[in-house]
């Protein structure tokens, strides 16, 4: 429900400063998971994302966030956990934060021009335990100290592990 819909967004306080440097919790409402989920059953053949022509059908980006969740969790990644999601805009991005957002944990938006120096020092700050990242990404298992996960690009439908892992998943289509 809009409150205020004469109000500019830049107006509105979503917390105060105060709170996120004490490390306050937000009042956020109910995790969004369910309701994505009630769209991935009830209208699995319609589009949930668009990315540089690639439509991801709301039963496709159920199933995708489930293997990764799956993997995540048989690693070690547990609700609560941070996970580094490095990914450029994609429809692998979406997959992979529902597939966090899924398990419970929190995940850490890491920009994928930022220098190893800076991804170390946000990965240590947040806590991370483990980071998923894309082919062709610059942040390697070598630059951050976690259980690293590589996501491949749609095009070849895989999820494998960095070679750090033991593991490895392959989309079924």
């Amino acid at each position: 429900t809009v409150v205020e819909p004469d109000r500019a967004l830049g107006d509105v306080e979503l917390t105060s400063p105060a709170s996120l440097l004490r490390g306050g919790a937000l009042d956020a409402p109910a995790s969004i998971v369910p309701r994505i989920l009630e769209h991935v059953v009830a209208r699995p053949d319609a589009v949930a994302v668009q990315s540089d022509g690639e439509n991801l059908a709301w039963g496709e980006l159920g199933r995708r966030s489930a293997i990764i969740a799956e993997v995540l969790l048989d690693r070690g990644v547990r609700r609560g956990d941070r996970v580094i999601v490095a990914l450029d805009r994609s429809t692998d991005l979406v997959v992979s934060i529902l597939a966090v957002l899924r398990i419970g944990a929190d995940y850490v938006p890491i920009d994928t021009t930022y220098p190893a120096d800076r991804v170390r020092m946000i990965a240590e700050s947040a806590g991370a335990t483990a980071a998923l990242t894309g082919s062709g990404q610059a942040l390697t298992a070598d630059d951050i100290d976690v259980r690293h996960l590589l996501v491949r690009s749609t095009d070849d439908r895989r999820l494998r592990t960095s070679r750090h892992c033991d593991r490895a998943v392959t989309y079924m289509d």
